[in-house]
């Protein structure tokens, strides 16, 4: 039995409901789908600026961190050229210190040796003096004993001319004759036998004034070792004195030394650990930077897995909304053939209801 047209009309009716609900249902989930793509194309947009951002900062952190790290090998090597310096300096005053100290002992050496030279000196000065005083009394007393044979040698010499004079005066007297006219000559033997006795005193006051003389001789011989002694002493004792004011003068050097050294030293050994401090600071800096470096490329890897991420979302928000496109293509193209579809069927079941109509009547 042929289909009412009516009915298909209804049919057509429903179609036409049914395609509309679809063209419409497809027509929001292409609109959901555009709104989600512009969603992930804005996300895709903050993760790629934010990944952009990130990858500067990394950047200047690693820009940052290799400044810090040359800077920190410069400061190094000027730490450890400055402990160089300072451990030559400590080494230098070490030297310094230790010539000075020898110094020291060798002159406290010499001035020991000219010291018990001047004592020794000063103790044969004393006994020098004494045999010098000794020496001088004695001539003294040679002296005392000169007057006595001078004495007795002058009033030999003067009874030696009185007794000369005599036997003159006694030979010079006339003689006599005597009975028998025998001429006799004076008698000078008694004058004779006082010359004789008066030279003899004469030649024995001369020997004890040569004894004497001798004595006074020996004396003044003994008086003038004696100067000599002390003469040669006191030249012993001034160049000793000289020698141990020449030893105080090195010694005050030598000690004036050792003060400079000593503080030479302790400026290096200040210098020395502060060098020290440097170079471990310079080296704390530099493990400082390398952990730094290390925070940067870290830092930089996740900005660069950050910016890969961001082109991933990019990419894939590209191809929603290829997919988004098309799919609001397909869904204007089936709700246009649909439409067309329908108005060709409308038009048919309308011929046919005309068609029906004609029939009818």
């Amino acid at each position: 039995m042929p289909a009412d047209p009516r009915q298909l009309l209804h049919i057509l009716e429903d179609l036409q409901h049914f395609i509309t609900d679809w063209t419409r249902t497809l027509g929001s989930v292409s609109a959901d789908a555009g709104a989600a793509v512009q969603m992930i194309a804005d996300v895709a947009s903050d993760l790629t600026a934010s990944a952009r951002a990130q990858q500067e900062a990394a950047n200047e952190l690693v820009q940052r961190a290799t400044q810090m790290r040359a800077r920190a090998q410069q400061a190094l090597q000027a730490a450890q050229a400055a402990l160089a310096r300072a451990q030559s300096a400590v080494a230098q005053a070490q030297a310094a210190l230790t010539r000075a100290l020898q110094m020291q002992q060798e002159w406290e050496a010499h001035r020991s040796t000219a010291q018990n030279e001047l004592d020794a000196a000063n103790t044969e000065l004393r006994a020098a003096m004494q045999a010098a005083q000794a020496a001088a009394r004695e001539l003294a007393a040679a002296r005392e004993k000169m007057l006595l044979p001078q004495r007795a040698l002058a009033e030999a010499r003067g009874s030696l001319a009185s007794a000369n004079a005599a036997l003159a005066a006694a030979a010079a007297s006339p003689g006599y004759t005597d009975q028998n006219g025998v001429y006799h000559p004076p008698n000078i033997g008694p004058q004779r036998a006082a010359v004789a006795s008066a030279r003899a005193s004469v030649a024995a006051a001369e020997a004890q004034l040569a004894a004497a003389q001798a004595a006074l001789n020996a004396a003044q011989a003994r008086m003038d070792a004696a100067q000599q002694w002390v003469s040669q002493t006191q030249g012993r004792i001034e160049s000793a004195q000289t020698r141990v004011k020449l030893c105080d003068s090195k010694l005050a050097q030598a000690r004036s030394l050792i003060i400079q050294a000593r503080s030479l030293l302790n400026s290096a050994m200040t210098a020395r650990t502060n060098a020290e401090q440097s170079v471990a600071r310079a080296n704390a800096a530099i493990s400082a930077a390398a952990v730094a470096t290390e925070q940067a490329n870290e830092a930089k890897a996740r900005a660069d897995a950050a910016a890969a991420a961001a082109a991933i979302v990019s990419n894939t928000a590209n191809a929603l909304a290829t997919v988004s496109n098309a799919l609001r293509g397909l869904s204007g193209s089936q709700g246009e053939a649909a439409a067309r579809a329908l108005s060709e069927v409308a038009r048919i079941l309308e011929q046919l209801l005309r068609f029906d109509s004609s029939t009818s009547l």
